[in-house]
């Protein structure tokens, strides 16, 4: 019994995320929650992708795209605010953050009443540090890594469980640690 209401619910989710999606390839599975917080920010997700976290576009100029044949985890966080792109082949484990916004300002003053304008939908993104995120094709994010604004992380190049990402990092490298360094090289040929 419990197994078909499992099947159910995923099936209710997956119907209900597709609506979310701009452009989506076929045999995409969205057993997480897909959510367009502006209509006109554009999402889209590659074929035979599985989605089992949460990705999100924030304002009407978010771009969020993910290649074929990718993952992303149970508990996973995608915020995009500018632009996500995940290539082909990636893996993005579960309770990952990859944010490419600091979603409130820096200066104090200017955080006063965010929590307000959060409720309102109001929030002001204007004065929030923002950068691209890019995950290179046949990349792999261990489990509770965070990929932070303005990074690259090249193909092939694997992060390790619970790092933390704050500068590009190299095709076909291991990256580990907080902040994230690399610890070894990995053949181009795999």
């Amino acid at each position: 019994m419990l197994g078909v209401l499992h099947r159910l619910r995923r099936e209710v989710l997956n119907r209900a995320n597709r609506r979310n999606v701009d452009v989506l390839g076929q045999d995409v599975e969205l057993w997480g929650t897909v959510e367009k917080r502006h209509p006109k920010s554009h999402m889209a997700i590659g074929d035979r992708c599985r989605i089992e976290g949460l990705l999100v576009t924030e304002i009407a100029t978010s771009r969020l795209t993910i290649g074929k044949s990718s993952l992303v985890g149970s508990r996973s966080i995608v915020d995009c605010v500018e632009t996500i792109t995940i290539g082909d082949d990636v893996l993005i484990s579960y309770d990952c953050i990859i944010a490419d916004a600091d979603n409130h300002s820096l200066d104090a003053k200017r955080r006063v009443g965010d929590l307000e304008r959060w409720r309102k939908g109001t929030h002001d993104w204007s004065d929030v540090q923002k950068g691209p995120i890019t995950i290179g094709n046949g990349a792999w994010i261990g489990a509770r890594a965070i990929i932070l604004r303005g990074v690259t992380i090249g193909d092939g190049a694997i992060v390790g469980m619970g790092s933390v990402v704050t500068k590009d990092v190299a095709a076909n490298t291991i990256v580990v640690g907080n902040p994230a360094r690399v610890v070894k090289e990995l053949p181009a040929d795999g």
